[in-house]
């Protein structure tokens, strides 16, 4: 109902996380704000009441620090040529859709 479950004994493991949440939010706040300047109204961006800056600012920084966090353990554990190539394989195809398009 209304899109409410019971918190299963799985939903508590101690190797849950809540990275992808931060990520999902922080990458959320970068288009609300974002949204703002494409309409060309970067002056009403409520968070300028808040902070000096954009919130996307503040978000992007965040973002990027948490990615760094959470690739970090994955070149450590793999090694430099195994990390690249496994970087590059995820983001090559990417690449060749954005020059394609």
């Amino acid at each position: 109902m209304f899109g409410l479950r019971v918190i299963e004994p799985a939903d508590l493991r101690h190797d849950a996380n809540i990275f992808n949440l931060l990520r999902l939010i922080l990458a959320s706040a970068v288009i609300f704000s974002h949204g703002y300047a494409l309409l060309g109204l970067r002056d009403q961006d409520p968070s300028l009441q808040l902070l000096p800056f954009t919130v996307s600012r503040l978000a992007v920084l965040l973002f990027f620090t948490l990615s760094g966090f959470l690739v970090t353990p994955s070149l450590v554990a793999r090694g430099i040529g195994q990390f690249a190539f496994a970087r590059a394989l995820r983001m090559v195809p990417g690449l060749w859709v954005m020059l394609f398009v």
